[in-house]
């Protein structure tokens, strides 16, 4: 089985300005060094600078002994850990083709006339702080952010290399009426990629991969959607047979509605399950929920994050 390894990811340790025009306020890039990110500009007519002899050895010498304390990784060489900043459109989507980490600034007034192929622009780049240029930083490299964390569990986005163990997931669940397709139907990559950017780009939230820490194996699949009216998310969860019985589904969910408060995503969360399916039923009353609606074989099940 393929399994995801975090430990290749470039990680973000260089902010790089290209061309004139910014200015990051007093104390900006002392705050972004205290944090492990260099601050540098270049010109924006220039290509941006390519990784040197020197520099390669500097980050192997710096890998090999320090590691990167901020995520527990080896961070990669060279301008592979680099997010760009320009004012450039053209320049913007030239690098982006060529595989580099950069986002647009545009002033307010000029959103109107930016392209439409960019999704990512800033309008105040230097009122992000480093743990959302990282964030940044790992859509432009096509990283899974890693949403949650619990004693026994990590929730992350999903990958490619999830497919195989989440596809034998739901083939176990065939006939259970209240389980969707994968991502529509479309279980291989087209489709994934489809669904993280209408759905994790656009909302931020979405239906996410559950790991064991241990091992980082897939073992589930849970998180939000959009409920029928505004303010209101539907909570879904699913887990292998063989991890059942346990408290991860209990764990992982109410960490996940603890998140779904601090980051306001909704005021109301309900949870659709079929009348005789006693264990989801049992884990919605333990959540907190209480029961709205039951008709047709349906239990729906709703509780306030406020």
């Amino acid at each position: 089985m393929c399994k995801y390894e975090a430990r290749t990811e470039p990680v973000l340790r260089e902010l790089c300005l290209l061309g004139d025009g910014w200015e990051p306020p007093e104390g900006y890039e002392a705050g972004l060094g205290a944090e492990g990110v260099t601050l540098r500009r270049e010109p924006a007519e220039s290509e941006p600078k390519a990784e040197t002899e020197a520099d390669s050895a500097a980050d192997e010498y710096e890998a090999e002994t320090k590691g990167n304390e901020r995520s527990g990784t080896v961070p990669s060489t060279g301008r592979e850990s680099c997010l760009f900043l320009t004012w450039d459109a053209a320049l913007c989507r030239r690098l982006r083709e060529e595989g580099r980490a950069v986002l647009l600034a545009a002033k307010e007034e000029g959103l109107e006339t930016l392209p439409w192929d960019i999704p990512q622009v800033v309008t105040e780049p230097f009122s992000l702080t480093v743990g959302e240029l990282e964030q940044l930083f790992r859509r432009q490299k096509g990283l899974p952010l890693v949403i949650a964390e619990t004693e026994r569990l990590l929730i992350r986005e999903t990958v490619s290399e999830d497919l195989e163990a989440l596809r034998k997931i739901y083939r176990e669940e065939q006939k259970n009426p209240y389980i969707f397709s994968l991502f529509g139907g479309r279980m291989g990559v087209e489709g994934l990629a489809d669904y993280r950017r209408a759905q994790y780009e656009f909302y931020g939230f979405g239906m996410w991969s559950l790991c064991l820490r241990q091992n980082g194996e897939v073992i589930g699949r849970l998180g939000f959607s959009c409920g029928a009216e505004p303010e209101l998310l539907e909570l879904g969860y699913l887990l292998a047979s063989r991890y059942r019985r346990r408290g991860y589904a209990k764990e992982a969910a109410a960490r996940l509605l603890s998140l779904a408060k601090e980051q306001s995503w909704g005021s109301r969360v309900q949870v659709r399950t079929g009348t005789d399916n006693t264990a989801s039923r049992r884990l919605a009353a333990a959540l907190g929920f209480t029961l709205r609606e039951e008709s047709g074989g349906t239990c729906i099940y709703e509780r306030s994050l406020g």
